[in-house]
């Protein structure tokens, strides 16, 4: 074969090989400009985009603490709202003189401990409370002792209660104690006592800006306003048991007041005596309540209860016998107790009492009045619209 073709064959095979492969590395495989490829590159959904999520509403439960008479609860008294994954301690301390005896939960005994975990449900609303017991201790001598019985045989009952009431007014005549002059101003609108006809324009002079005695001024006046923050200041279990009752008829009662109430009632003294004021002022007001069956008669019999016919008259049997009276249930106040709470009277026409002289005093006179001008029906102890 000529050497020249030679040469021309290798150079064409050569050629048929490189070229293709050249061709081949220098070729653009974008979509997008590549006219010899119908690809097309789309992205994974499903791995590269994650679809959102709504977070999850927190679950809660309510819970209420009442400090029960005697003593008191560590968180304080009040309504909480809590995570239902998160629990936390309450614990009671009794007053001296007291005892702890248990907690309750929806009035029922749930813990002899007195420290309890507060726990619940998601949505749950439930009311706990400590209770303690009032524990004077054992007398020195067991003994009775013997005491004279006074005679009282040439005092007939209009003069020995007239007497004890003409002291008592001219004992509290010149008080300026803010809640004595709200109950002299209701002793004003029911008995007509003269003397305590300023009792209003008393009582606004020690306001000064306290929203406490600003909130209780309803008792006076039906139109009374209040100031924001006023009844959130409110921190003295008798007075949040009492406040929703005396403006139900403005802001509706908690759905759980009937467990409030009920609590009040189980926890005795003077939770007990406020719990049948605070039923008082919601009949006043026109409010309702539904209440267990039997649950007021139950209250009344339980506050007369709390009244001993021994030679004393305290200042809790004194608020049981005057709170019965202004619920229309003088009857379960027995004679001998009247004669007793005479008996008690001061020279100076006051009584002794915890915890104050004045408000035992006050209590006195309330209670010596309606037994000495009894009637089928008095003015409310809630001052009226006025017309």
């Amino acid at each position: 074969m000529n050497k020249n073709w030679v040469i021309v064959a290798s150079i064409i095979a050569i050629v048929s090989i490189t070229v293709p492969l050249g061709w081949i590395l220098t070729q653009d495989y974008s979509p997008q400009e590549n006219e010899n490829t119908n690809i097309q590159f789309e992205p994974n959904n499903s791995t590269n985009i994650k679809p959102e999520t709504q977070p999850e509403p927190e679950q809660t439960f309510t819970v209420t603490i009442l400090s029960g008479n005697g003593g008191y609860s560590y968180p304080r008294s009040g309504t909480y709202v809590q995570n239902v994954y998160v629990s936390f301690s309450a614990e009671a301390s009794a007053f001296e003189d007291y005892n702890f005896l248990y907690w309750l939960r929806d009035g029922e005994i749930a813990s002899t401990n007195r420290t309890i975990t507060i726990i619940g449900y998601s949505n749950e609303s439930y009311v706990t409370q400590p209770v303690f017991e009032y524990d004077a201790g054992e007398p020195e001598d067991p003994e009775p002792e013997e005491t004279e019985e006074p005679d009282t045989s040439e005092i007939t009952p209009e003069s020995n209660y007239s007497l004890a009431i003409d002291k008592a007014i001219k004992w509290l005549e010149e008080t300026d104690e803010p809640y004595a002059l709200l109950f002299l101003d209701v002793i004003y609108r029911r008995f007509g006592i003269e003397e305590f006809a300023d009792a209003l324009q008393r009582y606004d002079v020690q306001i000064v800006d306290s929203p406490v005695l600003r909130v209780f001024r309803r008792i006076v006046d039906y139109d009374n306003q209040l100031q924001p923050g006023d009844l959130e200041a409110l921190d003295f279990n008798g007075d949040t048991l009492t406040a929703p009752a005396l403006y139900c008829d403005r802001i509706p009662l908690p759905t759980n007041y009937p467990l409030i109430l009920e609590g009040a009632m189980n926890s005795g003294r003077y939770m007990l005596t406020h719990s049948l004021l605070a039923w008082i002022w919601i009949q006043e007001n026109g409010c309702e309540l539904a209440l267990p069956e039997g649950f007021v008669e139950e209250m009344f019999q339980a506050n007369s209860n709390l009244i001993n016919l021994d030679s004393l008259a305290d200042d809790i049997e004194l608020e049981a016998a005057v709170f019965l009276y202004l619920a229309g249930q003088g009857e379960f106040v027995d004679d001998t107790f009247i004669q007793c709470v005479i008996n008690n009277q001061d020279d100076d026409g006051s009584w002794e009492g915890e915890p104050e002289r004045w408000h035992s005093t006050v209590l006195g006179l309330t209670l010596l009045l309606h037994v000495e001008y009894p009637a089928d029906a008095y003015p409310p102890m809630l001052a009226p619209k006025s017309s």
